[in-house]
């Protein structure tokens, strides 16, 4: 499904890579999480003010590099909500970035508009403006986890 995206990103075409992205959204892939979710979809019109429901749908890796664009939408005036893998929900919650941080796949009723992560960098900007201007927050390994 994505590989020609993929491809056209890893090419340097990172505007139209992402926005080809975009095809994951579509009710052909119902399957995807993001489809038991009752929530308006957000599509870039203005945030402030706004509540706005982050969801998880890709690997771990993706979504922590895909997360790194949300305090863009922070200082816009968006209030953010991240629903996330277990794994790295607890990392998220101490960034400070989101009001609430929800583990785990599970079906949502929500008064937020949804996004996914993976949408961050193509709906915020491109990766070469956004880049230098937002930086990752800082996080830091949980102490609890490192003891199993």
């Amino acid at each position: 499904m994505a590989r020609n995206k993929i491809a056209l990103i890893g090419a340097g075409q990172i505007e139209e890579g992402f926005r080809e992205y975009e095809v994951r959204n579509d009710e052909r892939f119902r399957a995807y999480l993001h489809h038991m979710i009752k929530a308006p979809r957000w599509n870039g019109e203005e945030i402030a003010g706004k509540k706005l429901l982050l969801v998880g749908e890709q690997g771990l890796g993706d979504e922590i590099f895909f997360l790194r664009f949300a305090p863009a939408l922070a200082t816009r005036g968006a209030h953010l909500i991240c629903q996330c893998s277990e794994k790295i929900a607890a990392m998220l919650q101490r960034t400070g970035l989101f009001s609430e941080v929800v583990a785990g796949d599970k079906s949502l009723q929500t008064t937020a508009d949804m996004f996914l992560i993976g949408d961050l960098p193509y709906t915020v900007g491109s990766l070469l403006e956004t880049d230098s201007a937002h930086k990752p927050p800082a996080v830091s390994a949980d102490s609890a986890a490192n003891n199993t």
